[in-house]
């Protein structure tokens, strides 16, 4: 008992289940999994989950280890940084710990509640009636881009002088001896480039990629203020910390000017069907013209499908649009939406059930949130 209450004296429990408890950092750390979902939510499923296999014993549902891999590499593929943070073993195994719980969660309410719910088509139709609104797509636009660099890499300086200063670290100069030379962000600079440790989930976007590089590397990014040299200093379960030289984009107005000029005759060669940019051209798909931000959307609204934008300066490259495709926002055709409407409402009844049971048998299991 003495060593039970000594290791949890460094992790504080918030519950426990029969003979299981859950602690702080658990749910912490499996939160970064779920970033669209509280740690109070998280928490309330993870509990939930507990009780139910406290129960299994009742029930002849099993969940192996295969369909936890299996389902474990779908999600994967739908969310690919997800598999880096899974580098670390011990999230790794509270992730697929809490994979099975779902899984099995999943069969439970499959097998006592499928096929005992019924939606009629007149409640679909009602739904349909009253939440109308609810369904019409936003406007959307397709887009493709081509991008041209306001100095082509090969004449790049500032390209060359990060080339340089990484090339200075890996024969043995110290990182923080260079930032204080060479940094434009004078934030960081004269304490060595530190930016700090951060969360994974919590990473600036263009800074993705330091997840992949090897502890004491650095590696070259980009973003709209410059080029950064990323160092990783360490990393452990809990954080990343880093940092950096930035090499502010610094061009001459000239410089400007002839880049622009560039991207007006990449534009030209465009418009003409030249095939030798369509290695260059990147679909962007289809997105709600509200997420494409002010500034692009007030471009987009004064071009038709067909037409490509006048050079859009951002960070060290001018951008050019084209229109593929618009639509207008629209309401669907009840015929488009009733299977969805059909879905939904099975779905809120199926929890409806589940959580009645789940209410009966809660009572039958010790639980203590703390």
């Amino acid at each position: 008992m003495l060593i039970f209450l000594l290791f949890f004296s460094f992790d504080e429990l918030v519950a426990v289940v029969e003979n299981r408890a859950i602690t702080e950092q658990e749910v912490s750390y499996l939160s970064r999994l779920y970033p669209g979902m509280s740690e109070e939510e998280l928490l309330d499923r993870m509990i939930m989950g507990r009780v139910i296999l406290s129960v299994a014993k009742e029930e002849t549902i099993v969940v192996d280890i295969e369909e936890v891999r299996n389902e474990k590499e779908r999600i994967i593929q739908n969310v690919p940084g997800l598999q880096v943070m899974l580098s670390h073993p011990y999230i790794d195994s509270l992730y697929t710990e809490e994979l099975r719980v779902q899984l099995y969660m999943r069969k439970l309410i499959q097998s006592k509640f499928q096929g005992k719910i019924n939606v009629s088509p007149t409640s679909v139709r009602d739904f349909y009636e009253s939440n109308k609104d609810s369904f019409s797509f936003p406007p959307t636009v397709t887009l493709e881009r081509l991008d041209v660099q306001i100095i082509p890499d090969e004449n790049n300086k500032l390209l060359k002088k990060a080339q340089d200063i990484i090339n200075q670290f890996k024969n043995g100069a110290n990182f923080g001896v260079l930032a204080r030379e060479y940094s434009d962000d004078v934030a960081t600079k004269y304490i060595g480039g530190k930016l700090g440790k951060f969360k994974p989930e919590d990473l600036p976007p263009h800074f993705m990629g330091v997840l992949q590089i090897p502890e004491g590397e650095v590696e070259l990014y980009e973003s709209p203020y410059g080029y950064h040299i990323v160092h990783l200093k360490g990393s452990d379960i809990n954080s990343i910390e880093l940092e950096h030289i930035l090499l502010d984009y610094k061009f001459e107005e000239e410089e400007l000017k002839s880049g622009f000029n560039r991207a007006k005759e990449f534009k030209d060669r465009w418009m003409s069907g030249d095939t030798s940019l369509y290695s260059l051209i990147e679909p962007m798909g289809r997105v709600p013209v509200k997420a494409l931000g002010y500034t692009l959307s007030s471009v987009i609204d004064t071009l038709d499908i067909g037409e490509i934008s006048e050079p859009i300066l951002e960070g060290s490259k001018f951008h050019l649009l084209r229109i593929a495709d618009k639509t207008e926002s629209t309401v669907p055709p009840f015929s488009e939406v009733k299977d969805r409407i059909r879905d939904l409402l099975y779905q809120r009844e199926m929890d409806k059930k589940f959580r009645d049971w789940f209410a009966n048998i809660e009572d039958k299991v010790y639980l203590k949130r703390l």
